[in-house]
């Protein structure tokens, strides 16, 4: 289209160019003949006069006016005078200055030289109609500019449709961008904009059946919480994780509440809701916790992170909430759930994990009274377990040494079928244990330090770009904790060092989980805005939260998100995980997001997210991190 636009344009000022040239012509050769005419003029009037003198005499003044008058009569003389001695004795008619006199005759006066007859001609008369700057010319010359004009206006619809053309290429059509034309609208434009608002449609239910699609596998519909396969991918994941790292693992059985459930069915389920709203308070990735409804009357808590003693004290708190605000008008106030709780750490098995608990609860349940049973491995180490106080002391110990090990992931992109960037990773050694940013961020963010642990990161990345040669056609990841983006004065900072170093500006990518985009955060959007508004690409990690949905594509410039490894771990045996994935593919392309996938760590798992779209992944199937001296 923007061709054809193109060869119309070059057409039409080759036809205003050529038309300026024969104008140009013809108003020479015209400028030509009128000088020729004139010449004819003055040269017939300078003939005619010259044979008037000989029958006039100047002896006596009375013979001088009369021979002045005889001369002003002929036929296209405008004025006549006589002089001498450049001094005019005798005239007829308005002579001008001496430069502008048409003809100039001396003559002798009583035998004497020194005088002269000067004529002042008039116009030469009866221009020729060939001679003319002919209407002819002028029409010419005006339909060239009005049917300029008229393509113009005839193509204005036309670009109009290149322009929602284009929109739909790209992803970026929004039909309040564009309304239809209200004078003379082209038949094919009014197709298209039914086609635009079909194809509108079609995305948006794209979008919510998404959205609804992660709800149906990975929420529970009652409670609103994440379902049994949810926690379960969770558990799984934090259990075969390469750190090493502690957690546990709590479940709250609500039996008393299935006598409730067959006498009166709506307010058991508005119990159930009633106890899912309590647990959402609870449930935060960035603070390591996640809460499930596995089953009927049982809710399940992951947390990573958390001292057996404290995680205790914190049930038992729940529960006198819960007894307070739910159960007060109930008859088994006193007795309405059983909480048997974990602990393990990393490498331990999901299924004996979840045995333990069982086994825990069954001993509360045999106590009875709302009683929380805590059941821990005797080779679970002491020394891994920190408080908040030991985080925060170890964690400004890291800060003040500058103690961090930075890691570089390989990203591959499948388009380029090559690594296109590194995701950078954050290690703190404590001792013989490696913790990664997954764990210490959050942890920092508990006692107030993660903005401190963001710019040191940052700031260690951007001094080993330098030296890196091998990054310096790669895009560069970071990730940047919630808490840093919503600081104003990192902002600033960030900004100030992205404005003095234009070649890392141009490769880096921030991630951003996607819990942090869940709730409407003005501080939160107005650091990225901030961060978009300077040309800053941005990713979406970790998506798979069961509590969010893509309305966030809509709202910020996104680039690309990663679908988080509780999805894509074992997703080849899993129809649920597939679907959603596929589908999830769908939506961010229509909005021109690419997906892509983390934590890949077998051929299988690649193969079958290949097949479904990705258009990118990392994972220990493409690469473990290394340092960047083994790049």
């Amino acid at each position: 289209m923007k061709v054809l636009l193109g060869r119309c344009f070059l057409l039409w000022i080759s036809v205003v160019l050529i038309t300026l040239v024969a104008l140009s012509f013809h108003i020479n050769d015209f400028r030509d003949q009128l000088a020729s005419h004139e010449q004819q003029w003055q040269n017939k009037q300078q003939l005619t006069v010259a044979r008037k003198l000989p029958t006039l005499s100047f002896a006596s003044v009375a013979e001088k006016r009369d021979a002045v008058v005889q001369l002003s009569l002929i036929s296209g003389v405008s004025a006549v005078g006589l002089m001498s001695d450049d001094e005019i004795m005798e005239s007829i008619g308005e002579l001008g200055t001496p430069e502008s006199l048409d003809y100039r005759i001396p003559v002798s006066i009583d035998g004497e030289a020194g005088s002269m007859l000067v004529f002042q001609f008039a116009d030469a008369p009866n221009l020729p109609t060939s001679f003319k700057m002919s209407w002819e010319v002028l029409i010419v010359v005006g339909a060239v500019f009005l049917g300029a004009i008229g393509t113009i206006y005839l193509l204005v619809p036309i670009l109009h449709l290149e322009e929602k053309a284009e929109s739909i290429l790209t992803g970026d059509f929004d039909p309040e961008h564009f309304s239809p034309s209200d004078v003379n609208p082209l038949t094919s434009e009014l197709a298209i904009n039914l086609l635009l608002n079909e194809h509108h449609h079609s995305r948006h239910q794209q979008t919510e059946l998404s959205n609804r699609l992660r709800q149906h596998s990975f929420v529970d519909k009652l409670s609103g919480l994440g379902n049994r396969e949810y926690f379960d991918a969770e558990l799984e994941v934090h259990l075969s994780d390469e750190q090493i790292l502690h957690g546990a693992v709590a479940i709250f059985s609500f039996e008393p509440l299935i006598e409730l459930q067959h006498d009166n069915k709506e307010q058991f389920d508005d119990t159930i809701r009633q106890i899912g709203r309590l647990f959402q308070s609870l449930s935060s990735e960035a603070e390591l916790n996640w809460v499930a409804r596995r089953d009927n009357v049982d809710f399940a808590w992951l947390t990573i992170e958390n001292s057996p003693e404290k995680l205790v004290r914190q049930c038992n708190k729940m529960i006198k909430d819960m007894q307070r605000t739910i159960f007060d008008s109930l008859e088994y106030k006193h007795h309405f759930v059983d909480v048997g709780i974990t602990v393990f750490k990393s490498g331990d098995d999901p299924y004996e994990v979840m045995a333990s608990a069982d086994m825990a609860l069954r001993h509360a349940q045999v106590v009875g009274d709302n009683n929380v049973h805590l059941y821990r491995s005797d080779e679970l180490p002491k020394d891994i377990i920190k408080g908040s106080v030991r985080w925060r002391t170890f964690l400004q110990e890291k800060l003040a040494k500058r103690d961090i090990l930075l890691f570089y992931q390989p990203q591959y992109d499948v388009s380029d079928s090559s690594v296109i960037g590194y995701e950078t990773l954050s290690r703190l050694v404590d001792k013989d244990k490696v913790i990664a940013a997954a764990i210490f961020l959050p942890m920092a963010s508990r006692v107030g330090l993660a903005v401190e642990f963001d710019r040191l990161i940052i700031d260690k990345v951007f001094k080993e770009f330098i030296y890196g040669k091998h990054l310096e056609d790669k895009d560069l990841s970071i990730n940047l904790f919630p808490d840093s983006i919503r600081n104003n004065g990192f902002i600033s900072w960030l900004l100030k060092q992205l404005s003095v170093r234009h070649d890392i500006k141009e490769k880096v990518v921030f991630e951003i989980p996607e819990y942090a985009l869940i709730h409407n955060d003005d501080e939160l959007i107005s650091g990225i805005n901030a961060l978009s508004d300077a040309g800053i690409r941005w990713c979406v990690e970790s998506v798979g939260n069961p509590k969010a949905n893509l309305s966030y594509l809509r709202e910020h410039e996104v680039s690309r998100i990663k679908v988080s490894r509780t999805i894509v771990r074992n997703i080849e045996s899993s129809d649920e995980k597939q679907l959603f994935f596929k589908t999830l593919v769908n939506s961010a392309n229509q909005l021109g997001v690419d997906v892509w996938a983390e934590g890949v760590e077998s051929e299988s798992e690649w193969k079958v997210l290949e097949s479904l779209g990705a258009q990118g992944a990392q994972g220990y199937w493409f690469g473990q991190p290394v340092q960047i001296e083994e790049l």
